[in-house]
C-alpha cells in the first residue's frame, strides 16, 4: 500500500531539514498540482518556513507556481548525491506500490501485463563466473538507457503543447548484491 498521510507526516518530521527540499519536490511532482497549504500540511510546515521552502523550490526551477498551485515537470536526484537520497527512495517505493496497486486493478484485462507490472530476476554468480561482469553492469546499463529515453521525451515535451489529458508512465529499476554462502543455506 502507498504511504498514508500520517506516515508521510511522521517521516517528514524525522527528516525536518536534511533533504526537506527534495522531499517537498518529490511530493509536488508525484501529487501535483498541489496547493501550497496542502504541501505545508503534508510536511507539517506553515508560515515563514513553508514560504521559504516554496521560494527555494520555485527560484531553483524545480517547482512552478501558478495561481497558488505547485507543479513539477520532473524529479531527479543526481546519482551519488548525499543529500536528498531519501526522497529518491520514497519516490522509488511509491512507484513500486503504485505499480502493484495498478496491476491488481487490471488483473483480468488482456494485455495489461505489457505496460503495467514488474519482474524480478536474481542471478547466482561468483568471482570468475563467465557472466559476472554482464550481471553486475545491469543497473548502470538500465539507468543509462532509461535516462536517454527520459531526456528524449523531455526534449520533445519542451517544444510541444501537452494536451489536457495525458498519462505519466513510471519505470523503476533497482539492483542489490548480497553475499551468500552455500553453507548458510544448509542450516
Amino acid at each position: 500500500r502507498m504511504a498514508n498521510e500520517a506516515e508521510r507526516r511522521e517521516y517528514f518530521q524525522l527528516t525536518r531539514d536534511d533533504g526537506l527540499e527534495e522531499m517537498a519536490w518529490v511530493l509536488v511532482y508525484r501529487e501535483g498540482p498541489l496547493s501550497i497549504s496542502d504541501l505545508g500540511e503534508a510536511l507539517s510546515l506553515e508560515g515563514d518556513a513553508l514560504s521559504e521552502l516554496v521560494t527555494k523550490l520555485t527560484k531553483s526551477g524545480r517547482v512552478a507556481e501558478d495561481r497558488g498551485l505547485l507543479s513539477a515537470e520532473k524529479f531527479m536526484i543526481p546519482l551519488g548525491t548525499s543529500r536528498g537520497w531519501e526522497a529518491s527512495v520514497f519516490d522509488h517505493l511509491q512507484a513500486v506500490i503504485q505499480t502493484i496497486c495498478a496491476r491488481l486493478r487490471v488483473l483480468d484485462v488482456a494485455g495489461a501485463g505489457e505496460e503495467t507490472g514488474g519482474s524480478t530476476f536474481s542471478y547466482n554468480i561468483w568471482p570468475g563466473h563467465p557472466m559476472e561482469s554482464e550481471v553486475r553492469k545491469q543497473l548502470a546499463q538500465h539507468r543509462a538507457r532509461l535516462k536517454d529515453l527520459k531526456d528524449q521525451v523531455e526534449r520533445y515535451n519542451g517544444s510541444a503543447e501537452r494536451p489536457t489529458e495525458y498519462e505519466r508512465v513510471t519505470a523503476y529499476v533497482g539492483q542489490s548484491s548480497i553475499a551468500m554462502s552455500s553453507e548458510e543455506k544448509e542450516k
